[in-house]
């Protein structure tokens, strides 16, 4: 069943700041000593640092980093993955395709297993994209590009009831959402070798998703069962300040 309500454009802004302040604060610290230790080396480095800039040198793989944190501060967060392929097709160009998988899983049993509660969620997502990049010295460098993404999200939640004789009542409610997004991006770059750097991205999000749910209800005692189905539609402008810190290798 579709609502009028949920075919209007609903706009947020969600600036995830307080979540990875912390680690926002860890990486400019680190930045700037970087930084620092670049402005002492000089221009000593070019010949060697042009290496990783050439375009010669065509495909670098990026991870995301930012995961391992996560996993440290969320314990229900069980696998992530995010990876960036590039091909620099100019001195100062290159093109992106990226990869990302998220699952996580809660399980919760209580009254002595008389409620068990199950949640699991996967989304993966990929995206092809342009960037263009502008050196700042030797080791330094910002830029700006714009991605392409799709990406899927399916969530699954169950509850069972079983006050005792048999009288079992179990609810599950499934959610998947297809999404098309459009990624504005600036970022930064620190060669650390010359087939070894790392970047940070912020990025604006302008998403569009079609979202299918369904709520099952089954209750043994009253011999009953319902199925409920609806569908929305979904766009939003998020702003993410923060996207982690990837580590490249050049090949």
């Amino acid at each position: 069943m579709n609502s009028f309500e949920n075919m209007l454009p609903n706009f947020s802004l969600k600036a995830k700041l307080p979540k990875v302040g912390l680690i926002i604060i860890c990486t400019l610290f680190l930045f700037s000593n970087l930084l620092a230790q670049d402005n002492v080396i000089g221009d000593r480095d070019n010949t060697q640092i042009e290496t990783s800039t050439n375009s010669k040198n065509k495909y670098s793989l990026g991870l995301n980093t930012h995961f391992g944190f996560q996993m440290l501060v969320d314990a229900d967060t069980k696998t992530n993955a995010d990876f960036i392929l590039r091909n620099q097709i100019s001195d100062n160009k290159a093109l992106r395709f990226g990869f990302n998988y998220l699952f996580s899983s809660t399980d919760l049993s209580i009254g002595n297993g008389r409620s068990i509660n199950t949640e699991h969620s996967y989304e993966i997502g990929v995206y092809l994209g342009f960037e263009w990049q502008k050196p700042l010295n030797a080791r330094w460098q910002w830029y700006y590009g714009i991605d392409f993404g799709r990406s899927i999200q399916i969530k699954d939640w169950k509850e069972e009831y079983n006050p005792g004789w048999h009288q079992v009542k179990e609810s599950r409610f499934d959610s998947s959402t297809k999404s098309f997004k459009i990624l504005p991006l600036l970022g930064f770059r620190y060669d650390i070798t010359p087939y070894l750097f790392l970047t940070s991205e912020m990025k604006i999000a302008g998403e569009y998703g079609l979202t299918e749910d369904k709520l099952y209800i089954a209750d043994a005692l009253t011999a009953t069962r319902s199925l409920e189905a609806s569908t929305s539609n979904r766009i939003a402008i998020n702003f993410r300040p923060y996207t982690g810190i990837f580590l490249h290798y050049i090949f």
